[in-house]
């Protein structure tokens, strides 16, 4: 039964969504663009730059590891739907080795950013400052929809793996991981960014 379930699941991963594929270069021409008109309006905008607390080796760390399993995936996956439109052989094997990396590094960063991204609403309506903030309110923003794009993927394959699902289903069940997976690297994408006008203190 689990042999069954398994090729089956298989089966359905070589074949792309129709419908992605062809939206997919524009979304991630879409995607450059507006990290590209953030960056020149954070470069270009004058305003006043509030202190950011440091980050210490271990966050780090995590924030590095979760950039490389997202960017093999997104290698892995788009780089082979974009070149033979599918997404099969050595692509794949490579993709299921990032999968096992960004399901153990999730959490992790979940454990270890969460406090200094979640948003503290009483500050916001304070004139006086409350101490220095780690970051501001446009990495908080991506850094959740990464958090929550993420469990979404990771949950479809880990879903799907379990025989209780007929065809539809697992198609089902792929085409939200495609499009969740598109929303992760946009996410993650439009963080960095944000982290990098920060650094410079552009934010």
């Amino acid at each position: 039964m689990f042999a069954e379930g398994n090729n089956s699941f298989v089966l359905i991963v070589a074949h792309g969504g129709e419908q992605f594929n062809q939206a997919l270069p524009y979304l991630l021409v879409a995607t450059a663009l507006i990290v590209g008109v953030y960056v020149v309006l954070s470069i270009t905008r004058p305003r006043s730059v509030e202190p950011k607390s440091k980050w210490s080796p271990w966050e780090w760390a995590v924030y590095a590891a979760t950039l490389l399993s997202v960017g093999v995936l997104a290698a892995t996956s788009f780089g082979a739907v974009l070149s033979v439109g599918v997404l099969n052989g050595w692509a794949l094997l490579a993709h299921m080795v990032g999968a096992g990396m960004f399901v153990f590094v999730l959490p992790v960063l979940a454990i270890t950013w969460c406090e200094p991204s979640r948003f503290d609403l009483r500050r916001y309506g304070q004139r006086e400052q409350t101490g220095s903030q780690r970051f501001y309110w446009f990495p908080k923003l991506t850094f959740w929809l990464l958090l929550a794009s993420g469990w979404v993927v990771a949950m479809t394959m880990l879903v799907s793996m379990i025989p209780w699902m007929g065809t539809d289903e697992l198609e089902s069940m792929l085409e939200l991981h495609r499009w969740s997976g598109l929303l992760v690297v946009v996410a993650a994408a439009l963080h960095v960014s944000g982290i990098v006008m920060q650094r410079f203190g552009k934010r």
